[in-house]
């Protein structure tokens, strides 16, 4: 009886569906891969976002008043020999691990997005909830936003620093922090705004 004849014995069907398996499983793993990079980058879009809002907030909200009633209820504000500080709970540190520079008509801004292991360090203190983020200054803005049909919570802090020789032009630190998989993404702006007449 001829090979065609007899057909493959068992030994060949078992090292095929193995060799099968393998490249099935690779094809997998590397469309979670490839779904999670993708989310990620979706949260990171959101949450520059979410940064641009509170910006927008902070110009009809950001008066000498809301600033005083602010580093009030304070759990944490800062202060320098020249200038002070005011925040909404707590300040913002970031190192950053990579950078872009936006210049609009009315301000300039950085900004920079970094992840770690642990905790957002840059956004601890008591939270808030909130229907849109920096509308509220007596602690962390928590903001949830629905991506993908999953609720993230966004943390936003922010602090204003009046800008020397300047009168009514702020420097305005805003960090957005979020967890995702067990790991805390933050990403952070820097811009100049100036005080509305309450």
């Amino acid at each position: 009886m001829s090979r065609s004849e007899r057909g493959f014995t068992l030994v060949e069907v078992l090292v095929a569906m193995f060799i099968f398996a393998v490249l099935l499983i690779g094809l997998l793993s590397g469309l979670l891969s490839a779904t999670v990079v993708d989310m990620r980058n979706q949260l990171q879009e959101q949450a520059k976002l979410v940064a641009l809002e509170c910006s927008e907030n902070l110009r009809l909200y950001l008066t000498d008043t809301f600033l005083s009633n602010s580093s009030s209820s304070s759990s944490s504000s800062s202060s320098s020999s020249s200038t002070s500080t005011s925040s909404n709970g707590t300040g913002s540190s970031s190192s950053s691990s990579s950078s872009s520079s936006s210049t609009s008509s009315s301000s300039t801004s950085t900004s920079t997005s970094t992840s770690s292991g642990g905790g957002s360090s840059g956004c601890q203190g008591s939270t808030v909830l909130v229907r849109t983020p920096c509308t509220d200054n007596t602690g962390v803005n928590l903001y949830p936003v629905k991506v993908r049909s999953r609720e993230i919570n966004y943390k936003i802090v922010w602090d204003a620093t009046p800008v020397a020789g300047v009168s009514g032009l702020y420097k305005v630190n805003i960090t957005v922090c979020w967890d995702f998989m067990n790991r805390s993404y933050q990403y952070s702006v820097n811009t100049h705004i100036r005080s509305r007449t309450p």
